[in-house]
């Protein structure tokens, strides 16, 4: 399993990073939700509207085909006016993962 880390600053002058968050799930996650290999998503806040969008999914090229298609770059076309600049993005091998008892 692979995860896919974006890392983004909010910009809280312009919006809340609940309200963000809850554009997020309405417009882009049903269409993550179906992309090939996606196993699932943690969104992490941090201070004054830092946030980690982690994703996970099965394959290496399942984490990049969502850049190698576009639909990364259309998302992010539809969210950069909340940011307060482009995000960065890694990927890493999950080398053990323990989620039995998390919620949401």
């Amino acid at each position: 399993m692979f995860a896919r880390v974006t890392r983004a600053q909010i910009d809280t002058d312009t919006v809340s990073v609940e309200d963000a968050l809850r554009r997020f799930q309405a417009a882009a996650m049903p269409s993550l939700q179906e992309q090939h290999g996606y196993r699932g998503l943690c969104v992490l806040a941090g201070q004054e509207g830092e946030v980690l969008l982690v994703s996970f999914w099965a394959t290496e090229a399942s984490a990049h085909a969502l850049e190698d298609g576009g639909w990364y770059f259309e998302v992010l076309r539809d969210f950069i006016t909340l940011l307060q600049a482009e995000p960065g993005r890694a990927t890493y091998e999950v080398l053990a993962a323990d989620l039995s008892r998390a919620t949401s």
